[in-house]
C-alpha cells in the first residue's frame, strides 16, 4: 500500500473511534426514560354476588367437527335454550331511512370545463367520482358547487362540506 491509501484508511479508523467516543458520551448525558403507568386495580365479584348476563351456549364446537357442544348446567334463574325463541333477524325500526346517519363526503376540488359547467371531485363510500349540480348518487343530491365548498342533501337534511375534510 502506498502512502496515500494509508492516511485515508487512518483518518477512516480515527472517524470511527471519535463517533463510538461521542456516541458514548451522547449516551450518558441522555436522562433515563423509566416511566411506567402501575397496573390497574383488580376487582374482584363476591362469590354470593349473580351475574348481570347469562351465556347461552348452545352453538357448534368449531374443534370438535360437526358435534353440538354439551349444555352444561345453566344457572336456576337463566331460561333454557330449548324454550328459548331466537329470531334470525334484526328488529327493522319504524323507518330505517330517517335513522342513517349522513354518509362521509369528503370534497377534493373544482373542475371547470369549457362549456362553463363546474363538476366536484368527491369521494363518498370509498368511490371517487365527478358530481355536477342537480346529480344524486346514494341518496345525495348535489346542490351546489362553490370553489372551496359543496352543498350536499341527504334524505331530509342539508350539509355543506369544506374542500379536504
Amino acid at each position: 500500500m502506498d502512502n496515500k491509501n494509508v492516511k485515508y484508511l487512518l483518518a477512516l479508523a480515527v472517524c470511527v473511534i471519535w463517533g463510538l467516543l461521542g456516541y458514548r458520551i451522547y449516551q450518558k448525558l441522555q436522562p433515563k426514560s423509566d416511566f411506567f403507568l402501575p397496573p390497574a386495580p383488580i376487582t374482584f365479584v363476591a362469590e354470593g354476588q349473580q351475574d348481570s348476563f347469562t351465556l347461552l351456549v348452545n352453538y357448534r364446537d368449531p374443534f370438535l367437527g360437526g358435534k353440538l357442544r354439551a349444555p352444561e348446567a345453566a344457572p336456576a334463574a337463566a331460561p333454557s335454550p330449548a324454550n328459548t325463541q331466537v329470531s334470525t333477524r334484526s328488529p327493522r325500526p319504524g323507518n330505517p331511512r330517517q335513522n342513517r346517519p349522513f354518509p362521509q363526503v369528503i370534497y377534493k376540488g373544482l373542475i371547470d370545463l369549457k362549456d362553463g359547467r363546474k363538476v366536484a371531485l368527491t369521494t363518498a363510500k370509498s368511490k371517487t367520482f365527478n358530481w355536477e349540480t342537480g346529480e344524486t348518487f346514494a341518496e345525495m343530491t348535489l346542490l351546489a358547487i362553490y370553489e372551496d365548498s359543496i352543498r350536499i342533501k341527504f334524505q331530509e337534511s342539508e350539509k355543506t362540506i369544506l374542500k379536504g375534510l
